[in-house]
């Protein structure tokens, strides 16, 4: 089942004015009732790609404030619905069957809990234009939906789940939008990094990528064991037991809760490995190590993941917007929090896959807009999409360029950093960065 360029989906729009892209929209891959496992959507007809929709729904989340402050918050035309399984496709606006131009899947970060592919502060346009790649932007479920299950009628790795099925989706489908899919790259950041390496560790994913790009994964984390989520949500449950029943974002927020009581609150939601499509002897290490031959895998974090996260500590805030503190807060906080859970262990991940990956390099960036300031947990992103020409980073507090000067100096280390990210989904290799020179450095 396929579909002609010239036949592209309802939603399907030629770019904005001036833009060399063509974007289709809101795609559904798959179909799954709300706990259970996708199964690919076939559509009513045999050369129909897809259910369309303009304004695809997100999974179900919570509010977050950081998220709000930094990457501005849920759209208000967003829906969110379980039934979250659409993707959309960024193509050059001049792709034709069989181009086999490189394929990059997003994979968002937030946790596995919130945000979502379609925020406007993800536009691959740029990339997309700049490096003649097309860019794939899956929805999946997140949370309690995606990451939570652990009962009979509720598996867990849902979310999981239905990245797979999206790339099989991809393998299928993505030639007739101008994609190779024999050259797929899975590039996500924060939890999406971790995810786009944890599924080297699924058996299934064999044949259906081929390169990762993992910005920022928190490796240093350990997640909740299946026997302590069983337990959170069994507190959750007689709590809720005696209440009004509570939906689902309140669930989910009731779990999070919870969660920090036992000392996993940091990221409660996240794989199990020792249930499909992961099960099987060995580790989460060694499992990603196995799934990495044949590989190009490149790994990196920001100089100061952590100042993103310790303003918002009680306490922390005060001492850390004092200048006459701020100095020593970096150095006794921020850079040992930064290594134990971003850079020591992906540092040491990357050096593990040299050994069963076609290549591994890890990098190390320190770009920031401003002087004397340090390049935060999602300080890459701004540079990755658009830059100072994605209007929505205007005002935010990763890219706060002001004057000409400033602008054309983002400007440049943002196409630089799209040169080096399409290089790598092209060739596995990453070159020279003379640009961001000294800003975004590489080991391996």
């Amino acid at each position: 089942m396929t579909v002609r360029l010239i036949d592209l989906p309802v939603g399907t729009v030629r770019g904005e004015e001036g833009e060399g892209v063509m974007r289709s929209r809101g795609i559904r891959y798959a179909l799954a009732d709300p706990q259970g496992e996708p199964r690919p959507y076939t559509g009513p007809a045999e050369d129909d790609v897809g259910l369309q929709t303009e304004h695809p729904p997100a999974s179900p989340q919570t509010s977050s404030a950081m998220l709000k402050t930094l990457l501005g918050g849920f759209p208000d035309h967003m829906g969110q619905d379980p039934q979250c399984q659409y993707l959309s496709v960024t193509a050059p606006a001049s792709a034709q069957e069989g181009d086999g131009l490189p394929v990059m899947v997003w994979i968002h970060g937030g946790g596995n809990a919130n945000s979502n592919p379609e925020f406007s502060v993800y536009d691959p346009r740029w990339l997309v234009e700049e490096q003649q790649v097309v860019v794939v932007k899956p929805t999946y479920r997140l949370g309690y939906l995606g990451f939570g299950g652990h009962r009979a009628d509720h598996p867990p790795n849902l979310g999981a789940m239905d990245l797979l099925e999206a790339l099989r989706w991809i393998r299928s489908h993505i030639g007739s939008f101008g994609g190779d899919p024999g050259n797929v790259t899975l590039f996500g950041q924060s939890s999406g990094g971790d995810m786009a390496l944890s599924l080297m560790g699924a058996r299934e994913a064999e044949g259906l990528f081929h390169r990762v790009i993992a910005q920022s994964p928190p490796l240093g984390i350990r997640g909740m064991s299946a026997k302590l989520r069983a337990r959170v949500t069994a507190k959750v449950d007689g709590e809720a037991a005696s209440q009004a029943a509570p939906t689902l974002v309140q669930y989910q927020q009731a779990i999070e809760k919870a969660a920090w009581l036992y000392g996993s609150g940091f990221m409660p939601f996240g794989i199990q490995w020792d249930a499909p499509p992961f099960a099987g002897p060995g580790t989460k290490r060694s499992k990603i190590l196995a799934g990495s031959r044949g590989r190009d895998v490149l790994i990196g974090t920001n100089d100061a993941e952590s100042g993103m996260y310790l303003p918002v500590v009680p306490g922390v805030r005060r001492v850390y917007d004092d200048p006459r503190w701020r100095r020593w807060v970096r150095l006794l906080l921020v850079r040992p929090t930064t290594y134990g859970i971003f850079s020591g262990a992906s540092r040491r991940m990357s050096k593990a896959l040299r050994r069963t990956a076609r290549s591994s390099t890890y990098y190390r960036f320190s770009w920031t807009p401003t002087p004397g300031t340090a390049a935060i947990h999602l300080a890459e992103l701004p540079l990755l999409f658009g830059g100072p020409r994605n209007p929505t980073w205007k005002g935010s507090p990763l890219l706060p360029v002001r004057g000409r000067s400033e602008v054309s100096r983002a400007d440049d280390a943002s196409r630089e950093m799209r040169a080096v990210w399409g290089r790598f989904a092209r060739s596995g290799r990453v070159g020279d960065s003379t640009v961001l020179e000294g800003d975004l450095r590489f080991e391996g």
